[in-house]
């Protein structure tokens, strides 16, 4: 959540100076460092705090009519977090399935109650004199943080896990579907009982997740692309920017198309399939490459046991 430049019917800190309506009183957010690589697992903050020099704050948040936060969200993937601040450094880790493209960091001190008698001698002169009282989650302090671009390999299988879901079904027909209709959260993979239970065992193992991206997620994209372009045939009225809103796992393609091929994403009728294997930075011929390391590794194996 920004503020940015949009000021409020009385007195606020704002870590910008020319929007702090203090005239002494400062607050900020604080941290050392920031791991931005999805290795882990996690997204973290080290050290995260707030900082503020006015006894008019800490008092507030010492009587518990104030709190400190910092708020992580990713619009991308429709999550907002907010982490309790205080004045002695923390690490705030959040799961990186949860963030993709822009994510915004931001820290806030807002009213945990009604404060009757907002005032303080140190409010700039315009807000002296002035009877303020502040309901209950109102803003006192604000930083606007940063904003940083969060980048995930098409192999980081949190990332796949936040866009894709495996269901098992009912039927042991040995049949692997995409369901009759699109899910608005994720891309759907069908998976009967036995087929699901070996995918469950092997899905962590790195080259039998090239091989399933090869030989379910490829497909299983390129089938949600094709009922896309259908979408948007049927309904000349709806455009993509409808089925992003929609379809919450659509920006993530969308982006990652763009990063593997330059171009801009369109669902024009064309090879959807093709598609599918650059987003997934083309993983069907790893997949092949997978298979084939894996059976060479089988048949050195058979055959030192015979020598």
């Amino acid at each position: 959540m920004r503020i940015g430049n949009r000021q409020l019917p009385y007195a606020v800190f704002n870590r910008e100076s020319s929007l702090n309506c203090f005239q002494t009183g400062t607050f900020n957010l604080a941290h050392t460092e920031r791991e931005e690589d999805a290795s882990n697992g996690y997204y973290i903050v080290y050290d995260a705090c707030y900082q503020t020099n006015s006894p008019f704050l800490k008092r507030l948040i010492a009587e518990g009519k104030a709190e400190a936060v910092l708020v992580v969200e990713c619009s991308a993937m429709l999550y907002r977090q907010t982490f309790k601040l205080t004045e002695t450094p923390q690490d705030i880790k959040i799961k990186s399935e949860n963030l993709a493209e822009r994510v915004e960091v931001s820290a806030f001190v807002y009213a945990k109650e009604p404060i009757d008698a907002y005032s303080d001698p140190d409010f700039m002169d315009l807000y002296q004199g002035v009877n303020t009282s502040l309901e209950k989650n109102d803003i006192i302090a604000i930083d606007d943080g940063y904003t940083l671009s969060y980048s995930r390999s098409s192999y980081d299988s949190d990332y796949i896990e936040s866009i894709v879901s495996v269901i098992k079904t009912g039927n042991d027909d040995s049949i692997i579907s995409f369901g009759g209709s699109l899910d608005e959260r994720k891309i759907t993979i069908y998976m009967p009982p036995k087929q699901y239970q070996i995918y469950i065992q092997t899905k962590d193992n790195r080259d039998m997740q090239s091989i399933y991206f090869g030989t379910l997620l490829v497909p299983a994209i390129a089938d949600a692309l094709d009922r896309l372009y259908l979408e948007l045939v049927q309904n000349p009225d709806k455009t993509l920017s409808d089925l992003e809103e929609e379809y919450r796992w659509l920006p993530s393609l969308e982006e990652a198309y763009k990063k593997a091929t330059k171009r801009e994403f369109s669902l024009d009728a064309g090879e959807h399939f093709v598609m599918a294997q650059e987003i997934m930075k083309y993983a069907s011929a790893m997949a092949i490459q997978a298979t084939f390391a894996l059976a060479s590794n089988s048949f050195s194996g058979s055959s030192s046991e015979e020598d």
